[in-house]
């Protein structure tokens, strides 16, 4: 993108604080096991036609699962999965197993409720989760002054290197 430098900045510099809000509710959440969705987001800068755009993805391919859970179909994971999942939760001290039967009756118990539904919404549920952990972080972005910050760096940069200066601001910025 070159010429625009102080966009392109800017929009990156939002883009990792946007995954470190997003890694922050998925922490929050429980939502990490062998952390391939906390580890998987990235932010890229591109300019599209009369647009510059900052995305920030992630191509793992059970996000959309966790951010919208699943409240008609059971997921079927196999005991060595669960098994696995467990155990990594274990030695990250999220859970505790005294011995190896109650291993066992937890990831039974576990794979028993996956198999005839999948929510994540709290209570009885598998864990004590919520959804839309991405809806969650859009509204923490909105809410942090990211586009005030944005249009200030994109006028700024516009004002610089066409010599405009006036009072209206020529960009406008959306987040969604």
């Amino acid at each position: 993108m070159g010429v625009f430098k102080i966009i392109e900045d800017r929009l990156m510099k939002e883009g990792r604080q946007g995954i470190i809000l997003l890694r922050e509710e998925l922490t929050a959440q429980k939502h990490r096991a062998s952390d391939k969705l906390y580890d998987g987001f990235r932010a890229t800068v591109q300019g599209l036609g009369d647009r510059i755009v900052m995305r920030v993805s992630n191509n793992t391919p059970y996000m959309w699962l966790v951010n919208n859970g699943s409240k008609t179909n059971g997921v079927n994971a196999t005991y060595q999965q669960i098994a696995d999942w467990a155990l990594q939760k274990q030695n990250k001290g999220e859970i505790r197993f005294t011995s190896m039967t109650s291993l066992n009756n937890f990831i039974n118990t576990v794979k028993k409720r996956l198999e005839s539904r999948y929510l994540t919404e709290g209570g009885d549920k598998v864990a004590a989760r919520r959804y839309f952990f991405i809806n969650i972080v859009v509204a923490k972005i909105r809410a942090s002054g990211a586009k005030s910050r944005i249009e200030r760096d994109l006028n700024k940069q516009i004002q610089n290197y066409i010599g405009y200066n006036k009072k209206e601001k020529p960009i406008t910025v959306g987040i969604s």
